[in-house]
């Protein structure tokens, strides 16, 4: 399964908004769906996107290095994950 988050209007940017969707997704993930494990991947550049998974709970577990080059640029893409029990320790 496949989800995306995106804060269209900068003027809702830095609001939230983007961590409380990621909650309700994880939510819906762990006590729904019943996962174990919720993933994903993000470049490197996406510094307000890492810092909201960071600040909702998802943990760093590895680069891929240069995976994606842009004109004249290479970036890094880091893979984060989120336990179950971690969600669960964290959430209630």
């Amino acid at each position: 399964m496949m989800w995306r988050i995106g804060i269209g209007e900068k003027e809702y940017w830095s609001k939230g908004y983007g961590a409380d969707a990621l909650c309700v997704m994880l939510d819906f993930g762990f006590n729904i769906r019943g996962y174990n494990n919720i993933s994903l991947n993000v470049y490197d550049y996406n510094e307000r996107a890492i810092a909201c998974y960071e600040k909702v709970g998802f943990k760093k577990q590895g680069v891929w290095r240069e995976c994606m080059i842009r004109g004249e640029k290479r970036y890094d893409c880091f893979h984060y994950d989120f336990l179950a029990d971690e969600y669960f320790a964290l959430y209630g």
